[in-house]
């Protein structure tokens, strides 16, 4: 298909390929769409197979599967994606905030399983896995945004904070 016929469908708000219907918020129907993604798997394995870059065919891999170009673009999507889907988790959480002690800093805030249990859950579910876990699921209860500190403190002092140890003795 030429790029003028593209375009055409493109700018008429229909599948770029054949002219139908296409998805709702894409730009080719689901039969094009499943075309592409077999064609495209179909030479993703090939190239595998032969040793090659899986996206483009290039000989020099700098990964096992990878050339430097496509490495250096699916390393920065990956990135994108992860940190999107971060940020979908922290806000389900209540945000970027701690919910011990106020700490607001991106780069102190983690994700604490309340009632402990979270080595065994990230061994079940793969390290690294967390948030996705955490949106596959649907945000379940039992989790909450807590600073380094804070969630190394509730560890190290038998499930309390030392900022709630200090406040309870405070308020007493």
């Amino acid at each position: 298909m030429s790029k003028t016929s593209q375009d055409k469908y493109r700018q008429a708000g229909l599948c770029i390929f054949c002219g139908e219907l296409p998805r709702e918020n894409r730009i080719t129907c689901q039969r094009c769409a499943e075309r592409c993604q077999k064609n495209s798997k179909a030479t993703r394995d090939r190239n595998i197979a032969a040793g090659k870059c899986c996206v483009c065919g290039s000989d020099e891999l700098v990964t096992k599967r990878h050339c430097a170009g496509c490495a250096k673009k699916h390393y920065a999507r990956t990135r994108r994606r992860y940190a999107e889907i971060k940020d979908e988790v922290f806000i389900a959480y209540g945000g970027y905030q701690c919910v011990c002690c106020g700490e607001k800093e991106k780069a102190f805030l983690t994700i604490d399983h309340i009632n402990g249990g979270g080595h065994k859950h990230r061994k079940e579910i793969g390290f690294g896995r967390v948030y996705y876990w955490l949106r596959d699921n649907g945000y379940p209860e039992g989790f909450q945004v807590l600073c380094m500190n804070c969630q190394w403190g509730k560890k190290n002092c038998n499930g309390i904070c030392p900022h709630q140890r200090s406040k309870n003795v405070q308020g007493n």
